[in-house]
C-alpha cells in the first residue's frame, strides 16, 4: 500500500469548482429575489388601485342611496303607491308586451300607427296591476281623442279578465 504524500508547501487544490457553484447559486438566488420583489410591487400596486376603485364606488353608492332616500321622502304617499305599482308593472315577469301589442292591434283602426305609448293611471284592481295608456299618433303628435279612446284598462298579465 502506498500513501499519497504531498510535500509541497502550498499543495494544489481544485477550488474553482466550489467557487463556480457558489457564484451560480448566488446569482440564481439574486435573480429569483429580484423577480419576486418585482411581482410583489406590481401586485401591491394593483391592490392599491383596486382598493381606491372600491372606495370610490362605495362613495358613489352612498351618494346615490342618499339621493334615492331624499327622493323617497319628497314623494307623497299617493306618489309612492303609484311608483310602487309602476315598478311592479315593469318588474312583473308575466307582463306580456306581445299581448299588449296584440290588444292594441285589435283595438286600433286599420291604418293607424302609434309612435309613442305613455303609461298613466297605474293602479291595483282585483289583485292585478292595471294601467291606462295614452297613444300618440306619429303625424299629428297628439294623443288619441277621448271620444276615440277605448276606456277599458289594459290587461297586462294577458289574463283576459280572469281573476286569480
Amino acid at each position: 500500500m502506498t500513501a499519497k504524500l504531498n510535500l509541497a508547501s502550498k499543495p494544489f487544490r481544485n477550488r474553482a469548482l466550489p467557487w463556480t457553484v457558489a457564484i451560480i447559486v448566488t446569482l440564481a438566488s439574486f435573480i429569483a429575489l429580484t423577480l419576486i420583489a418585482k411581482s410583489t410591487i406590481q401586485t401591491n400596486a394593483k391592490a392599491a388601485t383596486t382598493q381606491s376603485d372600491v372606495t370610490s364606488l362605495q362613495k358613489n353608492i352612498t351618494a346615490l342611496n342618499k339621493r334615492a332616500e331624499a327622493i323617497r321622502t319628497a314623494l307623497t304617499p299617493e306618489q309612492q303607491r303609484t311608483l310602487k305599482s309602476a315598478h311592479g308593472l315593469v318588474d312583473r315577469k308575466r307582463f306580456s308586451w306581445s299581448q299588449l301589442f296584440t290588444d292594441l292591434e285589435a283595438a286600433l283602426p286599420g291604418g293607424v300607427r302609434v309612435s309613442r305609448i305613455a303609461v298613466t293611471g297605474v293602479r291595483a284592481q282585483d289583485d292585478r296591476t292595471v294601467a291606462n295608456l295614452d297613444l300618440y299618433l306619429p303625424r299629428a303628435g297628439v294623443s288619441i281623442a277621448p271620444d276615440e279612446r277605448n276606456n277599458r284598462p289594459v290587461d297586462t298579465a294577458g289574463e283576459k279578465g280572469k281573476t286569480q
